[in-house]
């Protein structure tokens, strides 16, 4: 018996091609009253993201009689998140803009002409300290951004990393990061 079985299981086997034997299944009888399912549409691909654009002058642009901007286009910290919580922000200059020591006429810090856009650059604008970027090797090592509004206690700030807040001081709060 075990030779018959043997032998059957052979002559299968020996029946089909590699490929296989060029059969397909019998299709299964639709059931009357039933609909099939239907084949789902693909999922289109969605929409690419519009780009941003607001109101800013070109970087390395300063407010005039404010130093000598740096024109480097180099993306200097590419996945740095921007630092207000939440929008509208306004960068230019706290000690050029209206308010600074060296406003261009009276005004204070929580004046509306420091709210509102172009945004503009202030890295490098005229300082005493150190700075090898700047064409004049010092100024202003970052750029001055102001929240929504004036109100205090209001506009939550993000760290760029995780660390230890150092110093809190008039305008500057100074973060020593965990990476040192």
């Amino acid at each position: 018996m075990r030779r018959v079985a043997a032998l059957a299981a052979l002559l299968l086997l020996t029946a089909c091609s590699p490929g296989g034997c060029g059969q397909t299944a019998p299709e299964t009888p639709e059931k009357k009253g039933e609909t099939p399912a239907p084949t789902p549409e693909p999922t289109p691909e969605p929409p690419a993201p519009e780009p941003v654009s607001w109101p800013h002058d070109a970087g390395g642009v300063l407010t005039p009689g404010s130093g000598s901007g740096a024109t480097d286009p180099t993306v200097w910290a590419a996945g740095m998140r921007f630092p207000m919580e939440a929008g509208p922000a306004y960068a230019n200059s706290q000690v050029y803009g209206y308010g600074g020591f060296a406003a261009p006429g009276p005004g204070g810090q929580c004046d509306a002409r420091n709210y509102g856009y172009p945004w503009r650059d202030n890295f490098c604008e005229t300082r005493s300290w150190s700075n090898g970027l700047c064409p004049a090797g010092k100024g202003h090592q970052g750029q001055d951004i102001r929240p929504a509004t004036c109100e205090k206690k209001v506009h939550w700030v993000v760290a760029a990393e995780s660390g230890r807040i150092t110093s809190i001081g008039s305008y500057t709060v100074t973060l020593l990061g965990d990476s040192g």
